[in-house]
């Protein structure tokens, strides 16, 4: 039996019904099969009803993005972030995600070839008391802020030397730190240095017994979790003789008394 080869093959026994075709070919078992003619470089993707579409080639530099309920399509990604000038280029540098394109030169945070971390807008700040202070307490009472008039340094300028308060200027976790030498005890059974946190108490330290030399310094030091505009001062107490009892200041070029403050976290 001798067949005849038809061509082109009919679409009802799977053929085109075209003597040739370029491109893609699709069909759904009745209708012709067509063709799709795609550009080099082009990329095919699905289109409507189950068809074969495309989106031709982008630029260079370009991705191919999604869109909601329509063809993906070639895109430009953001401009790119640039850092800082290379005269700061061991600053640590931040960008908030939105504004610019540019990081923000911290000149004011940097690390050495070394690997030292150096902080000069960090809060910190170190006072002495220059003269000393007599008859404040002895009695029980509790006396004002000591103000702490010779600063060593304040870096944000935090620091009132002329009350005593140090202002917090941001959040976080500060080391604070105090001596006073308590002169004239007389018989003072108990002498204790106080850090006010707003007003109130925070953190003491407290001596006993009588101190024949009538002369004891005495420390507190504390980690306190400071809000902004929280305030710290330091303050002193002594019992049990008369309002005799006073603080040293500096003497010699030695410091007694001082305060100071840093914010660590």
């Amino acid at each position: 039996m001798a067949y005849k080869r038809i061509s082109p093959q009919p679409v009802v026994e799977g053929g085109t019904g075209s003597q040739s075709l370029t491109g893609v070919l699709t069909g759904n078992g009745t209708s012709a099969i067509t063709a799709n003619a795609v550009t080099q470089h082009d990329v095919l993707i699905g289109g409507a009803s189950n068809a074969v579409s495309f989106v031709a080639n982008g630029t260079t530099g370009q991705y191919l993005g999604a869109n909601t309920g329509a063809d993906p399509s070639w895109q430009t990604p953001p401009t790119g972030v640039t850092g800082p000038g290379t005269t700061t280029d061991r600053a640590i540098s931040t960008w908030n995600g939105t504004g610019g394109t540019a990081l923000f030169n911290n000149s004011t945070t940097t690390i050495s070839s070394g690997g030292i971390l150096t902080m000069t807008a960090q809060p910190a700040m170190f006072a002495v008391r220059s003269t000393g202070g007599s008859n404040i307490t002895g009695d029980g009472t509790i006396s004002s802020a000591i103000a702490f008039d010779s600063v060593g340094f304040d870096q944000g300028s935090n620091y009132n030397s002329s009350t005593g308060v140090f202002t917090a200027p941001s959040a976080g976790i500060y080391s604070v730190d105090a001596t006073v030498e308590f002169v004239s005890l007389g018989t003072a059974t108990q002498y204790t240095i106080y850090i006010y946190l707003n007003g109130s108490p925070a953190t003491a330290y407290t001596k006993s017994g009588v101190v024949t030399s009538g002369t004891s310094s005495t420390s507190v030091k504390n980690l306190l979790k400071l809000a902004v505009n929280d305030t710290l001062d330091v303050r002193i107490q002594a019992t049990g003789t008369s309002k005799t009892v006073g603080f040293g200041g500096t003497s010699g070029g030695i410091q007694y008394t001082w305060f100071d403050v840093c914010k660590i976290c």
